[in-house]
């Protein structure tokens, strides 16, 4: 522009299209990304603030060697280093937001971002207001720019070690509930086993004397009457068996097979998946939870008959489906240093599910503790009711 007279050559028009070049970016990222538009504009105050701290440093760097006056004689190579240094220095600032926007989870605290966003802004439009002038105040007002070069870095500092807080201070909430809600699973799988055994010993009592009942019908040779009883014994003691199924029928008719033949290889299984009837994601969690139950019934059959029993778990609360799935085990269980197995059943479905975890932002664990091996996966869901 200079070159070819579009504008002439002064500090003030300069500095004009330094500033103005700032709005097509502004108004583009508002356009595209309107769900983040705070967190948009914080961005690219924060990198006017880089911006100008780059052209303080390298134009009194250059003016050191050349007077003012011949300045934009040698503006190409003023550019020319401060693009060099942009590049150089960006992925240090790319890292800055990535752990702010990613790591930490940062993007949807909107009211956090209402005040936030404007803060190094106002710095920039203040410093911008104050150098529209035709003279280089770069050099006159070194001091100035340098204590705005200083607030910028405590305004990143800040801001990451804020939000690494709140990010920790969050997930441990995140913790506590989840803490509550797997304590909630026992006192809930502890009730079922209680009921259970209730039935079972109804049943026990009742038996006595149906079996009797059914022995004289077999004597008489009433083969009607004995089929029909026995099809109500049958009846009564599925009833016993401890296990519910919720509502979600996606859920139980991809595990109800793998269930019924794992007791019939006679490894105990108890089953307790109270989810909603509709899933946002249930054909995955189905696969997932499959994947899980095949790994546990893997590793119970190599275990002694005395020691096989299984356990499936699944809760969902207002904002999180829980599932966990255990298995007895008496070896060791070797562990990676992310506290995965090493090997085995488990290791060989870890990948799959491990992706399903990362698709849908959950978490995933696995513990070895008093001769139990359990995978606890939590995903958050604010889809359908809990049960």
């Amino acid at each position: 522009m200079f070159s070819q007279g579009i504008v002439g050559i002064a500090w003030i028009s300069f500095k004009d299209i330094i500033s103005l070049h700032a709005i097509p970016y502004l108004l583009l990222g508002l356009l595209y990304v309107p769900s983040y538009r705070l967190q948009y504009v914080f961005v690219l105050g924060m990198q006017g603030l880089y911006i100008v701290a780059l052209f303080t440093f390298i134009m009194n760097l250059e003016l050191l060697i050349i007077p003012s006056s011949q300045f934009f004689y040698y503006i190409v190579f003023f550019l020319l280093a401060y693009m060099l240094s942009y590049i150089i220095l960006a992925p240090l600032l790319l890292k800055f937001f990535r752990s702010l926007f990613i790591t930490y989870h940062m993007v949807d605290m909107l009211s956090f971002w209402k005040y936030t966003a404007w803060i190094p802004v106002s710095l920039i439009l203040y410093s911008a207001i104050l150098a529209h002038t035709n003279e280089p105040i770069a050099r006159e007002y070194l001091i100035p720019r340098v204590l705005q070069a200083l607030f910028g870095i405590c305004i990143a500092i800040t801001m990451y070690l804020g939000t690494r807080k709140m990010h920790y201070a969050i997930e441990l909430k995140r913790e506590n509930a989840a803490l509550l809600t797997q304590m909630e699973m026992f006192a809930d799988y502890t009730r079922m086993l209680q009921s259970a055994q209730r039935r079972m010993s109804i049943y026990r009592h009742d038996t006595r004397h149906q079996l009797r009942l059914l022995s004289k019908l077999i004597q008489e040779k009433d083969d009607t009457a004995s089929l029909a009883l026995l099809k109500t014994l049958t009846q009564e003691l599925a009833q016993t068996r401890p296990y519910h199924w919720g509502e979600n029928t996606c859920i139980r008719k991809t595990l109800l097979p793998l269930i019924e033949k794992a007791r019939e290889d006679g490894i105990p299984v108890m089953a307790d998946l109270s989810l909603a009837p509709h899933l946002p994601f249930e054909q995955e969690l189905a696969q997932a939870a499959a994947r899980l139950v095949n790994a546990a019934i893997a590793v119970s059959r190599s275990q002694d008959k005395s020691k096989q029993s299984i356990t499936i778990i699944a809760r969902q609360t207002e904002t999180t489906i829980m599932l966990l799935i255990g298995n007895r085990q008496t070896g060791p269980v070797l562990m990676d240093a992310e506290g995965h197995p090493q090997n085995g059943p488990y290791a060989e479905v870890i990948p799959a599910l491990h992706q399903f975890i990362i698709n849908h932002q959950g978490v995933g664990r696995y513990t070895c503790k008093k001769g139990w091996v359990i995978a606890n996966v939590r995903i958050p869901c604010k889809g359908g009711a809990a049960v």
